[in-house]
């Protein structure tokens, strides 16, 4: 099944793997959606679980992640819920602040300053 996908001026043809394309069609006619529609919906919700697991793993940063999808630094959070994806820092990074912040966070609980 070749499908035709369109974003704004642009057109892409491309090959549907035969099951996903009889899944989109049965999913369609349940839907009442066109089939195209409905596997532009699926690779827009493979797109943007696969940045979001970049971000996650570090290879991708939250402001480029913002910049791709065309979206603010406000709806992160609500995307990252939705996919079920941690958008904390990697071990690494936690090592990092950990061992550079680590002292100046005991000496602020000890002095009682809010941190």
């Amino acid at each position: 099944m070749t499908s035709q996908l369109s974003a704004e001026n642009q057109n892409t043809s491309m090959l549907v793997p035969e099951l996903i394309g009889q899944t989109a069609i049965m999913f369609s006619g349940l839907l009442n959606t066109d089939t195209s529609d409905l596997l532009q919906e699926w690779l827009n919700h493979g797109f943007e679980r696969g940045l979001l697991q970049m971000v996650s793993d570090g290879q991708l940063s939250v402001g480029r992640l913002v910049e791709i999808l065309d979206i603010t630094y406000y709806d992160v959070p609500e995307l990252s819920r939705r996919y079920g994806i941690d958008l904390g820092p990697t071990p690494e990074q936690s090592r990092y602040a950990l061992e550079k912040y680590g002292s100046m966070v005991a000496m602020n609980r000890k002095s009682g300053r809010p941190e």
